[in-house]
């Protein structure tokens, strides 16, 4: 049995040391290994939002249960923001990750959110262990793990609901998104298995093994599933994106997570899978993790209008410049031209109209009168009037 001292590792990590941040390096799906670091540093021209701690009644487990809520600096209740629910691991509850200012959570979302990357979200932590017996405790045993695998239940029917009532939350599944540690990974994988609907976006960090049966150093997982059912249903709506990953030195899990890609990948279940060299159970795969879900998130939602704007720039810069460079650059303004007359400009045009752009994102090419006066100038100069 693992000593009460050593449970914070479990729920939310093995404490990583500052010299641990490595610079970051590209992998494939767009991933970087690490957390870049003016993402997971404090930032003195950003303001961070606060955790705060809630309750909600619970028909699944018949009783009150909390969560803490980081709501963002700027939430006002006029606004609809996207939702991040994030799964400690076990023996940790809702205060797990709130009270471990190393996993940089909080800084990568305020930090990602000011540099116009994402939308400003709500991040939920719930006590994931879904008991009807407040008396009962999390151990290394069958019966002490079912609260976790009862949690799916907990979050959709209960918790969910609830946040959505309470707060200005965004509604679908293109504004819910999922995330967990070690249990909470392994959870995570479940839960976006069995309800695909609710969740574009879903990342398993260290994930714990049982979702499969499978027998480690601390307990025999019973699982969930049989390796044969580990994917999607047929006609399931499949997440945007789906991550797992894990650290390379991982000495709690160690290669189960793995296996769980290994596992999707044999049932053509799609997703990401990428190793974070050198991390162990630890905040370096938390950050990389929490990270690596909102690059995705971004690329996803926001990666055209970034990509268009960055031509529109490129555009402006050379319409005065030699018309002999302007030349080289018009497959590139073609491609502007086509988005803009197109109906994906009118797409993104209403989405910024109606708000559902982050406040910081760079958008001069959803000017209508902005886009058509370049294009026009441009075209002048190549005919050479």
């Amino acid at each position: 049995m693992i000593k009460e001292v050593d449970h914070d590792m479990f729920a939310s990590g093995i404490a990583a040391k500052e010299e641990e941040h490595r610079i970051t390096t590209a992998a494939a799906d767009g991933i970087e290994e690490f957390c870049p670091s003016q993402y997971c540093t404090p930032r003195a021209d950003v303001a961070y939002g606060e955790y705060t701690h809630g309750t909600y009644y619970s028909e699944t487990c018949k009783r009150e249960r909390g969560y803490c809520i980081l709501l963002p600096a700027s939430y006002s209740t006029a606004g609809k923001y996207p939702v991040l629910y994030m799964l400690h691991g076990i023996f940790g509850d809702e205060y797990s990750f709130s009270r471990d200012p190393e996993n940089r959570i909080r800084e990568i979302a305020g930090n990602m959110a000011a540099d116009g990357l994402i939308e400003d979200t709500i991040i939920v932590c719930p006590d994931m262990y879904a008991s009807a017996d407040p008396e009962q405790k999390p151990g290394f045993d069958e019966e002490s793990v079912l609260p976790y695998d009862n949690f799916i239940n907990d979050l959709v029917d209960d918790l969910m609901p609830h946040i959505e009532k309470e707060y200005a939350a965004g509604h679908g599944r293109e504004n819910t998104y999922l995330a967990g540690f070690s249990m909470g990974g392994r959870e995570t994988i479940y839960i976006v298995l069995k309800r695909p609907e609710l969740f574009a976006y879903a990342c398993a960090i260290s994930s714990a093994p049982g979702v499969v049966p499978a027998k480690d150093r601390f307990m025999t997982h019973r699982g969930m599933l049989a390796e044969s059912e580990m994917k999607f249903a047929e006609d399931a709506a499949e997440p945007e994106s789906f991550i797992l990953c894990c650290g390379t030195n991982d000495s709690i899990v160690g290669e189960y997570p793995k296996s769980y890609h290994e596992i999707l990948k044999a049932n053509g279940a799609a997703h990401i899978w990428y190793e974070v060299s050198g991390a162990d159970h630890d905040n370096n795969a938390v950050r990389s993790g929490i990270y690596n879900l909102f690059s995705q998130i971004s690329r996803h939602k926001f990666g055209r209008i970034m990509e268009m704007e960055a031509i529109f720039d490129k555009a402006e810069a050379l319409a005065a410049a030699d018309v002999a460079e302007l030349r080289e650059y018009e497959p590139m303004i073609r491609k502007l031209e086509e988005y803009y007359e197109g109906p994906l400009w009118k797409e993104d045009f209403e989405a910024d109209e109606a708000g559902r752009l982050p406040a910081k994102l760079k958008r001069g090419v959803l000017s209508e009168d902005g886009v058509y006066n370049l294009l026009e100038k441009i075209d002048i100069r190549l005919r050479g009037q």
